[in-house]
């Protein structure tokens, strides 16, 4: 029988439903609202139940950041494999997806590349996480290059100068800097302005 002090879990994945109770209150109040108490309660087990799933609010923070990593990084791998979007066009839908992903979930964002970034050397899951994304994206690069839709130079300072335009378009969205009616309309134009730089002379 479960203590007194200690509902019965029955969500059946705690450390689970530990990060989808932290993320909704990144995403409501910030940072400064997540406490492990606070996420126990929502999940409805013991303080002492939560901190043997998660020894510290910094650990619960980085996997925050890493389950963002996976989604961004399966969300561009689907586009990647998805045999109807041209190739001429997948760059450029990749960089959409990756701005909408910041604007739409900028609390998390901010975890993974903002002001509140996690320092991934201090955790090995999400340092692999921060590559496996930075892989991706280097993959759709060199597919491109072989389809001639992007020109054959240095594939890394594609990368680079692709994740900058995204990048900071994003955080300038995020930051109320730039202020757009439609945020998809605006991507796509950032994105061809990128395709446009970085494409051989015709598409």
């Amino acid at each position: 029988m479960a203590p007194s002090n200690e509902r019965p879990y029955h969500h059946g994945n705690l450390h689970t439903a530990m990060l989808d109770a932290a993320l909704e209150i990144l995403q409501a109040d910030g940072i400064g609202g997540i406490t492990m108490r606070e996420i126990a309660k929502r999940v409805g087990v013991s303080h002492s139940a939560a901190y043997r799933h998660f020894a510290s609010k910094e650990l619960l923070l980085a996997m925050i950041a890493k389950s963002g990593f996976e989604a961004l990084t399966e969300e561009l791998r689907a586009i990647r494999q998805d045999d109807d979007i041209p190739i001429g066009k997948k760059f450029q839908q990749m960089g959409i997806a990756y701005i909408r992903f910041a604007v739409e979930k900028p609390a998390q964002y901010r975890l993974m590349y903002g002001s509140n970034a996690i320092d991934a050397a201090e955790f090995p899951e999400l340092q692999s996480a921060v590559r496996t994304l930075a892989k991706e994206v280097f993959s759709m690069i060199k597919t491109c290059q072989q389809g001639r839709t992007i020109k054959a130079s240095n594939a890394v300072q594609i990368s680079n100068a692709a994740w900058a335009l995204t990048h900071g378009a994003a955080m300038l969205l995020i930051d109320k800097h730039i202020q757009v009616e439609d945020i998809t309309t605006f991507a796509r134009d950032i994105t061809e302005t990128l395709r446009e730089g970085i494409g051989p002379s015709k598409w």
